[in-house]
């Protein structure tokens, strides 16, 4: 499995920290070798970063961004609850510094610290006996512990937002890509504005509050209107394929 859909990965509009590399560039590279990546290949690449390269502090902000510009938001949930938390439980209860180096079968060097062993690219560093070991050596299993609640948080409050009853009486009737793509459009062409998150506009809390203005019930779900209302979301360019209208540049009177 791939996870590309689950993850954030750099683009031309993205080149947060945060956000993971797209190394799938390898197989066609080292064509010749007939290599593939590793299984879960992007599912330790994500467990990497948020193992030993995020901060403790940043771990919130980590999460989020994932969820903004990954391309099946329900997924990663379900990703974090299924495979990230039970990963972090075994780094945690596992940790400790090993004596021997790491290795694979009949490893060749890469690049970018990658490996090839038995027709597969793989790098130590993505393996969890390298989690257990940098923990361990590092003294860092207290702030992992941390990590790990704020992930188990992160992922409950969504669960409970999920579940919880809307209250207004202004309903939506359609779905959620002609909320999504309408709201996005009034936001771009000036009519609206919404909540940001480091000076762009934040695609989630935006698709919690209209959930919350339009009572949407059941056919709107969170993490569809999520991807509808990011311009950069692959699903909203598509679902505006299927609009038929003009909205100009709004120009207020001081303009």
């Amino acid at each position: 499995m791939d996870f590309k859909d689950v993850f954030a990965f750099k683009s031309e509009k993205d080149q947060s920290e945060f956000s993971l590399n797209d190394y799938s560039f390898l197989v066609d590279k080292y064509n010749d070798h007939k290599l593939r990546l590793d299984e879960n290949f992007n599912l330790k690449y994500f467990l990497s970063k948020s193992i030993v390269e995020i901060d403790v502090l940043d771990i919130n902000d980590f999460l989020t961004h994932h969820y903004d510009y990954c391309e099946n938001p329900e997924k990663y949930y379900n990703v974090l609850e299924l495979k990230v938390i039970p990963t972090f439980e075994s780094v945690i209860e596992n940790c400790k510094p090993y004596q021997i180096g790491f290795g694979f079968y009949g490893e060749k060097p890469l690049e970018y610290g990658f490996v090839s062993t038995e027709g597969v690219i793989k790098k130590h560093a993505f393996e969890n006996s390298y989690f257990e070991n940098y923990i361990a050596t590092t003294n860092k299993k207290h702030e992992l512990q941390k990590k790990l609640e704020k992930i188990r948080s992160f992922v409950k409050d969504y669960i409970n937002y999920k579940d919880s009853p809307r209250t207004s009486s202004l309903k939506w009737l359609a779905g959620p890509s002609e909320l999504g793509v309408l709201v996005e459009e009034l936001i771009t062409k000036g009519y609206l504005d919404g909540p940001k998150n480091r000076g762009e506009i934040n695609s989630r809390q935006l698709a919690k509050e209209l959930i919350e203005v339009f009572n949407c019930d059941e056919n709107v779900a969170l993490t569809s209107l999520q991807a509808y209302v990011n311009p950069d979301n692959k699903k909203n360019k598509q679902a505006k394929e299927n609009f038929e209208f003009t909205l100009f540049q709004y120009k207020n009177k001081t303009e």
